[in-house]
């Protein structure tokens, strides 16, 4: 766990404990925060992500193929992982070019805009690997 998560559940236990120290329910006490050396944030290099961003060939198999979608996607839109997981083919507007996001992380919808280049890439990839249905998940665990 990363210190900053660490001391803000810290700060919440202080807070509480604080509070009942006022309501003499016990006695206050301190609470220190952790001390910590920051963890190192990893990046993909150039090369790296125009590996994840090269575009597969018609005989990869499905996982290139939603690997580089799934890629697109998060590029196009900023979306998180929960909410592009979650999205249904019956969510996508191919006419008017927006994705309806009906689980985001404060419970909410949102409808999305889809560039011209997205379109592109999920119709390459809906044409090739999903069925007619439109109940379906966009980025399902297997064609």
């Amino acid at each position: 766990m990363r210190v900053a998560t660490i001391n803000s559940y810290i700060s919440s236990i202080r807070a509480f404990v604080n509070w009942s120290a006022d309501k003499g329910y016990q006695e206050s006490f301190p609470i220190n925060k952790v001390k910590g050396q920051a963890n190192k944030i990893s990046y993909y290099s150039d090369e790296d992500i125009a590996k994840l961003l090269k575009k597969p060939k018609q005989s990869d198999g499905y996982c290139d193929w939603r690997t580089w979608a799934m890629c697109c996607f998060v590029l196009a839109t900023g979306a998180r992982a929960g909410t592009m997981v979650e999205i249904k083919l019956s969510d996508i507007d191919w006419k008017y070019r927006e994705i309806t996001y009906r689980h985001l992380k404060n419970k909410s919808i949102a409808i999305i805009p889809m560039s011209a280049m997205l379109v592109k890439t999920l119709r390459e990839y809906t044409d090739l690997w999903t069925r007619d249905s439109d109940d379906g998940y966009l980025f399902c665990d297997g064609a």
